[in-house]
């Protein structure tokens, strides 16, 4: 008993720095957009991902979740989520300057 209470303490622990770790790069994608102007974009898109979410929710669609999956290991999921939008903005943002920077 006492070592899957010492495997459960140990994952939690992991799963906590991840989840910290995952925090600190949003913080870090929300300045860069703030500070190129992004945010407002990534605001859209995101508000337009949710209202989807909520759409799905409310004719009974929502995602089969396994039994067992914590609160944080689905907002650590969310926020990968999150960050790989952002990321994806920010790309499409560098093609889009770029193209406007060659010469012609």
């Amino acid at each position: 008993m006492r070592t899957l209470e010492d495997a459960t303490r140990v994952r939690e622990e992991q799963l906590t720095q991840q989840l910290r770790n995952a925090e600190r790069d949003k913080n870090l994608m929300i300045a860069t957009l703030r500070q190129e102007g992004l945010l407002t974009t990534y605001q859209k898109n995101r508000t337009a991902a949710i209202q989807s979410m909520d759409i799905h929710a409310e004719n009974g669609q929502r995602p089969a979740r396994a039994a067992g999956v914590s609160g944080s290991k689905e907002s650590l999921s969310n926020m990968l989520a999150n960050l790989q939008s952002l990321g994806a903005a920010l790309l499409n943002d560098d093609d889009d300057n770029e193209d406007d920077e060659e010469p012609v």
